[in-house]
């Protein structure tokens, strides 16, 4: 099958290749003849999703014969945006200007404006975003997960099983979606998991679980988004995750 330069393009950057942006497309042209104006909203190697009208449909690509995008809106404002740095004992991250650091003893969540939620137990909920926590290996407590007052660290994989285990007994509906993958964070190894769980906005989330280990423990992060917004950040979210420089 054929496909025009900028639908190529597309379909490439939603598998991931070359790069990932969120990128904003003005018409959807069909094979049919007929055409959409609205905006992209995600999609993968098979199908887009295209949100028209106040409404969001897949389109499968071999109905789509192109896409063209506003050359104001052909990246998304969130990666053109000016990035900072924030430190402390455990990392160097950059992120957006506009969003804001928050800290609870050792935990770091770094959100944009409206990405946490207050709940009626007094604790935040993180919908956008990311949290960043260290477990040690003596006396560790993690806001939300499972403190240990006798923990030996083991692998890598070990230690990210019992994090994601941790993680559900606060998150019953956390779910596994991809397999997990060995990365490279700072040089050093990582492993990274694609999970799904529930949003406290309602309806389901897409996260990041990655895990590196770090000379006070294993560290961890979580990067979260709700799953129809998740393609918008997830660009965000890379540059964020390639930006780490881990506290020797």
């Amino acid at each position: 099958m054929k496909m025009s330069k900028s639908l190529m393009k597309l379909v490439l950057l939603a598998m991931g290749v070359g790069g990932i942006s969120s990128l904003m497309a003005d018409t959807l042209f069909l094979k049919d003849g007929r055409s959409v104006e609205g905006t992209y909203a995600g999609g993968n190697a098979n199908s887009v999703r295209f949100r028209s009208g106040g409404t969001t449909r897949s389109y499968s690509v071999s109905e789509i014969d192109d896409i063209q995008f506003s050359p104001s809106t052909s990246a998304s404002s969130l990666t053109r945006e000016r990035f900072v740095s924030f430190e402390n004992s455990f990392l160097r991250m950059d992120h957006p200007a506009s969003w804001q650091v928050f800290k609870n003893g050792d935990s770091v969540t770094i959100a944009p404006s409206g990405g946490r939620r207050s709940e009626s137990s007094g604790q935040m909920s993180l919908i956008t975003g990311v949290t960043i926590d260290v477990v040690k290996p003596v006396g560790s407590y993690m806001q939300g997960l499972v403190p240990r007052d006798d923990y030996g660290l083991g692998t890598l994989e070990e230690e990210t099983d019992r994090v994601f285990a941790d993680l559900r007994q606060a998150n019953p509906n956390m779910r596994m979606s991809g397999s997990r993958q060995e990365i490279r964070v700072d040089g050093q190894r990582a492993l990274k998991m694609q999970l799904t769980n529930d949003s406290p906005i309602g309806g389901r989330e897409t996260d990041w679980l990655v895990t590196v280990k770090h000379p006070q423990g294993i560290l961890y992060m979580v990067f979260a988004a709700p799953e129809r917004d998740f393609s918008n950040h997830q660009g965000v979210f890379q540059q964020m995750l390639n930006s780490v420089r881990l506290a020797r």
